[in-house]
Parts: C-alpha cells; structure tokens; sequence
C-alpha cells in the first residue's frame, strides 16, 4: 500500500502493477488480479505460455492497452499510462515482437519519427536536420554496440538489423525501462547470443529490462528474477539463479513436465523376419537359385562335359542358353544370384523364423 503522507509506493521498484486485470469485451480474461514488481537495474523475466497473458501485461504498462482493474505505479507514482506517449515520457519503451517500422524511410527517419531535430534555413524556414541525425544514430549505436548505417532503408536490411533499430528508437528517446516482447522469436542461433549480450550491456549500462519469453535457456543465461504467467493469473516469482529450469517449467505449464524421454532402443529387422512377412521373397530366391543352378549347367562353367562342351566343342562361337559369357550382364546377373544365395542361407531359410 501507498505511504499515507506521500502517497507512494515502495521505492525499491521502479514499476509495480497491483491487482491488473483485464477484460476484453468479448468475455475473455487475458489478466486476472495480477502483481507485478520490478527493481531498478534486472533483468525481469515474464515467462508463460503462448495466450498466458504476458504481451496484454506489458502493454498496458507501456499503454497500449488500458487494464480494467488495478493500478500502475512507475518510480512511486501512480500513473494512467492513456498512450505509449504517456508511457515514453515517463521513461518506459518496449521493442515489439512484430516491429514497428516504416518500410520506405531511413533507419535515421525511422528512429527520430516525431521526434525531428529542426534547423531554420535563412533564418525561418524550418527543416530536419538530418546530418545531425545522422550522426546522433552513429554515435548512440557505437555506445551501445547496435551497430547500423543511418542512411540505409529498412526494406533493404535484415531482420535482425531491424530489431536493432526498434532498440535504438526506445534509447534515442532515453527509455530507463525497457520491455522486450519476444525478441529471440525470429532470429538465428547467432543472432539470439548477439542480442542476449546487448540486453545484459544495457543492464550493466543502468537500464532496467523485462523480457518477455517461454525459452528457459535463455531466462537462465541473462534474467535475475522470473515472474511466471498461466492463463493470465501470477503463479509465482522466482529468483532464477537457485531455481531450475524443471520447476520453472511446471509452475508455467501447471503441471509436472517430464523432460526424459523413455525410449526402446531401435531394433535391426531381421532378415528371417521379413521374410516371414513377404512369403513371396522367399518363393522368388528359390526361384533365382534354381536359375542359377540352371544357367550355370547350361554354360558349361560348372560340369565341362555340359552339353555345350559335348556338341559344340571347348574353341566354339556358338552362344549357350546362359547369359552371353564375358558381358557386363553376365557379371551383374552372377552377382546378383550369389548374393540372394547369401541371404537364403543368413536368413535361416528352413529354420522357424519366430
């Protein structure tokens, strides 16, 4: 409760939303009753399930949706953050999940929309002054390590240069707090550590960050505290170094997790058995090794008094029954034979293949 003298809340917070909930005019409670406190200087996470309620949460803070109930206060004071304008001007930003930029315009025009630095051209004709910008985007990217070219057209950068510039919007407009609505959603594995290591700079740097995610590995390499959302009501608020990612994960899914996966081993078919369940393999590999049997007699290579040898003498051209002896056919029709012979007696052929 509010100091009754002064009228504010405890000072260790800088944010601290009492009793939030909201309703939208279709029945659905998005947030019921929830608190929410934040210290100067963490890194707060907001972790639930996809439809928790988190994003509803931040953006009533930032005022972009109004609660139904409760109360906002920001560094002690209770506020009615009506717009992110409001919200913007009590040092509070938010770097959206699904980026809020103009696809035509400049990183530069992009960062300082309404926010223009004016210079006078003869004395009263006023114009942005755009090298100005130019520089200042240069200069406050460098600081905080967001590298970008100014002059380049959001069209023409990644997404993860576009992220960077949503940040440097929230710092051009000095944002004490700011909130991060899923920012590792749509970046590569690379660009996930480049910018886990921005917010932990920006923490070291004074700011105060709340980070809305559901990836446990990242909530244990960057945040101080975690505030766990489920079905739009606070389950618990957990310091994360002495948590551990499997408490974590059943207080936001409301039930125990099981993390092992109980699995058989992966089993070799047995040749016997395949051949049990295709009975008419087994009828084609006798088929073949009579074949065999039968193309080997009829080419003299196994008896040389074949009746090849006996009518046509050893020197004759006259071709045999069997496959023409020397030709590449020959070669592959032979193998092909010895090697179904292999698997006839690998498979215990006349054996009980249970």
């Amino acid at each position: 409760m509010p100091d009754e003298k002064t009228g504010r809340l405890d000072e260790d917070y800088v944010v601290q939303m009492k009793g939030i909930t909201k309703v939208y005019p279709n029945g659905v409670a998005a947030n019921q009753g929830v608190d929410f406190n934040l210290r100067k200087g963490e890194i707060h996470a907001l972790m639930g399930e996809n439809g928790a309620g988190k994003s509803t949460l931040m953006k009533m803070l930032f005022g972009l949706e109004q609660p139904t109930s409760g109360e906002i206060w920001v560094h002690g004071e209770k506020l009615t953050l009506s717009s992110p304008t409001v919200a913007i001007s009590h040092g509070i930003g938010m770097v959206h999940q699904h980026f809020k930029l103009v696809s035509n315009y400049t990183i530069a025009e992009n960062i300082v929309m309404g926010m223009e630095p004016v210079k006078k051209v003869l004395g009263c004709i006023p114009v942005v002054d755009m090298k100005k910008v130019n520089q200042d985007i240069r200069n406050l990217s460098e600081k905080y390590g967001l590298a970008v070219n100014p002059t380049d057209v959001i069209s023409d950068i990644n997404v993860s240069t576009q992220q960077r510039v949503e940040i440097l919007k929230m710092l051009y407009r000095e944002a004490e707090i700011l909130i991060f609505d899923e920012p590792t959603a749509v970046l590569t594995p690379q660009e996930i550590d480049f910018l886990l290591d921005i917010i932990k700079s920006l923490r070291d740097d004074g700011k105060t960050i709340i980070l809305i995610t559901h990836k446990l590995e990242e909530i244990k390499r960057i945040a101080d505290r975690c505030a766990i959302l489920n079905r739009g009501r606070l389950m618990d608020v957990m310091d994360v170094a002495t948590t551990s990612t499997k408490v974590m994960a059943n207080k936001m899914v409301g039930r125990e997790v099981n993390f092992e996966t109980e699995k058989e081993p992966a089993k070799r078919i047995k040749i016997k058995r395949f051949l049990v369940i295709f009975p008419f393999c087994r009828l084609l590999i006798v088929f073949c090794y009579i074949q065999l049997v039968y193309k080997l007699l009829r080419s003299g290579i196994i008896f040389k008094d074949s009746r090849h040898y006996r009518n046509h003498g050893p020197g004759s051209s006259v071709q045999s029954d069997g496959p023409p002896t020397g030709s590449f056919y020959s070669v592959i029709y032979y193998s092909c034979s010895i090697f179904m012979l292999l698997i006839l007696f690998k498979s215990d052929f006349f054996s009980d293949p249970g």
